[in-house]
């Protein structure tokens, strides 16, 4: 995982979103993912340009 190497989850990229925004709308996405980007320090609160949280891609 490119956490191991430094890899920020709190970069945004298109449409604001961030690394959980888009993990959670990925088909597939496992605990573990999810585990690891908030244990990163990934916000699950950040809100992407349409002001919705990653919780609402859930």
């Amino acid at each position: 995982l490119l956490l191991e190497v430094g890899a920020d989850p709190r970069i945004r990229g298109p449409g604001d979103r961030t690394a959980l925004h888009l993990a959670l709308e990925a088909p597939g996405c496992t605990g573990e993912v999810l585990s690891a980007l908030l244990g990163a320090g990934a916000d699950p609160n950040a809100k992407d340009n349409s002001g919705e949280t990653p919780l609402h891609y859930a």
